[in-house]
């Protein structure tokens, strides 16, 4: 079941927790009260603290942020992003996990991303020959034949960095990001694949000096070792076929178009191919800032 929102008198949205235990909602609650970006949504704090309890179910209310995002009624309508907007989505995605670096403690109250393929992780009957026609990719079957990800960065991370979750101002400033009920452990450089996929490549106006932006920002954020820049088309390849994969396990009744979000997916994994040819990515830099330099990571350690 997933967490409900709601707006309450215009200004105010309450988030139900359907999928979090309370203690949980309790620990995020304190990582965006706490927020260093400013990004986050404020959270109004009642008479019994930051956490209500509906139906049951922990809740937090927050001060809605103003701002629009490029995404229509489902993932598979992406509306264009202006080019005023993409340096600033880039910014703010460092700017972002830099704070929430600073709580990697909590994170770890908070779960583990799951990145081992359904049939290989849960013994669920997830296999190739059980999706639909529109899911017969290469890249599908190879991540549900796949065990291994090039994971190097453990990092508490917002998990739904996507164009719905970030809001812009006309001028193209990011205002907020919301949805922060997903935080938990995960990878950081597979978390700006995500980010790539979502707000580049699969852009309606696609430009490869739009993916330019990202990945200076990458670089000046110096979180991620420039050399390990090359792993991003293995791991937007991977997401594109988890994510797919996600909604057929998951999107019931469906609310997203899975037939359109997998031709848009083919399309971004042909630019990524594309940008990532053409231009040489990697500079003798070392990351520092967000934590010492990471191990590699099986993927049993993110």
């Amino acid at each position: 079941m997933t967490n409900e929102t709601w707006f309450v008198a215009g200004d105010f949205v309450v988030t139900i927790f359907r999928n979090r235990f309370p203690f949980e909602v309790a620990y995020i609650s304190t990582v965006i009260h706490s927020d260093r970006s400013g990004l986050l949504p404020q959270i109004v704090i009642g008479q019994k603290g930051a956490v209500s309890m509906i139906d049951g179910k922990a809740a937090i209310m927050w001060r809605r942020f103003s701002g629009n995002h490029y995404v229509g009624r489902d993932h598979s309508n992406k509306t264009p992003i202006p080019e005023s907007a993409h340096a600033y989505i880039a910014k703010s995605f460092w700017e972002l996990h830099a704070s929430l670096a600073e709580h990697r403690k909590v994170g770890a109250w908070l779960g583990n991303m799951e990145y081992l393929p359904p049939s290989i992780n849960d013994g669920k009957d997830i296999s190739f020959a059980t999706l639909p026609a529109c899911l017969h990719k290469d890249y599908i079957a190879e991540y549900l034949q796949t065990s291994s990800l090039p994971l190097r960065y453990p990092a508490f991370v917002h998990r739904d960095f996507e164009r719905q979750n970030v809001l812009n101002a006309p001028d193209g400033k990011v205002t907020g990001i919301v949805d922060a009920d997903a935080l938990i452990m995960g990878d950081l450089l597979f978390e700006y694949a995500h980010c790539m996929t979502n707000f580049v490549f699969s852009d309606p106006q696609y430009q490869p000096r739009h993916a330019d932006l990202y990945i200076a920002a990458l670089k000046k954020a110096k979180a991620v070792d420039p050399d390990d820049i090359r792993l991003l088309p293995d791991l937007i390849r991977f997401f594109a076929a988890k994510d797919l994969v996600d909604y057929f396990r998951y999107d019931h009744p469906p609310r997203t178009d899975i037939s359109r979000l997998a031709e848009i997916y083919d399309i971004s994994l042909e630019r990524v191919n594309r940008y990532f040819a053409g231009r040489s990515l990697s500079v003798a830099v070392r990351p520092r800032g967000f934590s010492r330099k990471a191990k590699p990571l099986t993927q049993e350690g993110v």
